[in-house]
């Protein structure tokens, strides 16, 4: 799959198709998994598609989660109430905390048992994919865990793509994300730490100026020679950073929703009457010469 541009031009699968696909993604045939997931990423709107229906296997993902949850939470409420008029005192207390502590364990199971085979097969595809519209979703996955070695060559790999254009893809949450592996300590990947502040050469915004001014200011020690490495990255991003931060800027304004949409329509309507102005032009040409 190729590095397409921000715009998503591909048309939208219709609900029915979305039952279909997601359907053969959960077959319990592998080979039909497959075969349906190969031939969604061969499409020309592969990631699109994919996150259209990581969406809407989401969405059903939840639905079947609190379909099963809530049976099960009543039950517990109920037996508890029936504990409940033979005890008193701490022992009621330890029986609520035991029906708790039972009612979270069966939502836990439930979560991971709502979590279907489509939506893992999917969120991996994207995340596969060379197309740099892919990270903010790899981003928003991984954001809250600690990153393995594959992971971080796939964010490796993406980061690569990204282009000044591309500025709008990263919201702040993905930012803060990147800002924060940067500043962790010196034992952690100094080689994605360099591609990051290599994109940032592309798209550092204000918050990844201060970064990078963070880690230039950072003492390292005289061996140390992945800190070293990351300084002199900081280094040869800074005045990138600095030239470019002014079109970034542009680009995340022209990109981000306005809060005032009727606003924008009175910038649309026309300050004056069209046909007045066209009788107007009409009785000029018409003039005696």
């Amino acid at each position: 799959m190729s590095n397409g541009s921000p715009e998503n031009s591909a048309k939208s699968l219709t609900e029915e198709e979305k039952r279909a696909l997601l359907k053969k993604l959960n077959h319990r045939k592998e080979a039909v998994r497959f075969d349906t997931l190969r031939e969604i990423t061969a499409s020309a709107e592969a990631l699109p598609r994919l996150l259209e229906l990581h969406e809407a296997e989401k969405k059903r993902s939840k639905r079947l989660h609190f379909r099963l949850l809530l049976p099960v939470s009543g039950l517990q409420t109920f037996s508890f109430s029936l504990t409940a008029n033979h005890f008193s005192g701490w022992k009621r207390a330890i029986v609520f905390l035991s029906g708790f502590g039972g009612a979270l364990l069966c939502a836990a199971i439930l979560q991971s048992v709502s979590r279907t085979t489509a939506l893992s097969l999917l969120s991996d595809a994207i995340c596969k994919c060379d197309d740099v519209r892919a990270l903010p979703f790899f981003i928003a996955t991984v954001e809250n865990t600690a990153l393995n070695g594959s992971q971080e060559e796939m964010l490796h790999r993406l980061l690569g793509l990204l282009r000044m254009k591309d500025s709008g893809l990263l919201q702040e949450r993905h930012r803060k994300f990147l800002n924060r592996y940067l500043l962790r300590r010196e034992e952690y990947n100094a080689f994605l730490k360099v591609a990051i502040l290599e994109a940032y050469q592309q798209v550092g915004d204000e918050s990844a100026l201060q970064t990078v001014e963070r880690l230039i200011a950072q003492r390292v020690g005289e061996y140390n020679g992945r800190a070293e490495r990351v300084r002199r990255a900081a280094e040869e991003c800074l005045p990138y950073l600095q030239r470019n931060l002014g079109h970034v800027t542009q680009i995340q304004t022209l990109l981000r929703p306005s809060s005032h949409p009727e606003k924008q329509e009175e910038l649309l309507r026309p300050a004056r009457d069209v046909r007045e102005e066209g009788e107007a032009l009409l009785r000029a040409s018409d003039s005696p010469k």
